[in-house]
């Protein structure tokens, strides 16, 4: 897990888009991917699989138009060894 700043996109309030790393998007085909988010289930820190609308890729961030929420924990680091609940733990700095 890894410490991402999310950014609105300029724009109007209907077509605000959120910056995440591509990075941890997976499974991406017309205009839909997944990523995982750090959800809080009986006291223990889980990976939960969420659908995302992917507008574009921009360098190294997408930006997503639907899906995610403000105070979401995007995971970004090991995605290919995270399975949905699995357990996981914050990395600290």
């Amino acid at each position: 897990v890894g410490k991402v700043e999310i950014v609105l996109a300029d724009g109007g309030a209907s077509d605000q888009l959120t910056a995440i790393p591509a990075m941890a998007i997976f499974d991406a085909r017309a205009g839909e991917g997944f990523v995982y988010l750090a959800k809080e289930n009986d006291g223990n820190l889980t990976a939960a699989l969420q659908l995302v609308t992917i507008e574009r890729i921009d360098g190294e961030s997408a930006l997503i138009s639907g899906g995610i929420a403000e105070g979401d924990q995007i995971i970004v680091s090991r995605i290919d060894r995270i399975k949905p609940d699995s357990l996981i733990r914050l990395a600290r700095p």
